[in-house]
């Protein structure tokens, strides 16, 4: 019979034990199931942490707009980075009228 089970039982004195029953060949459950839940529970801690990115996200451009909303309400000038792209240029040598002299180009 080569490598099957030889003990029916076996016999100590006082003793009667019996051989240990087969064990289960159906891996798949066994590897299947755990490989799922690891699966689960990453995608879940994903999902958890991408979801506290966006509300964190969130907080911070509220918080930005609100602080660019109070600098826009405070000063109503021009942005002192800001320079004009027209430029007075006043012709020193033409003798013609005054308001034709300070034109904007």
């Amino acid at each position: 019979e080569g490598r099957g089970r030889r003990c029916e039982r076996i016999f100590y004195p006082f003793v009667v034990k019996e051989c240990p029953a087969e064990p289960s060949t159906n891996y798949v459950p066994v590897t299947v199931g755990p490989a799922l839940a690891l699966l689960a529970i990453a995608i879940l801690l994903l999902v958890l942490v991408k979801l506290y990115i966006h509300y964190r996200d969130t907080q911070e451009y509220r918080k930005f707009m609100k602080e660019a909303e109070r600098v826009r309400n405070a000063s109503n000038e021009v942005n002192p980075i800001y320079k004009s792209a027209t430029q007075k240029y006043i012709n020193t040598t033409y003798q013609g009228n005054e308001a034709e002299t300070k034109k904007e180009y």
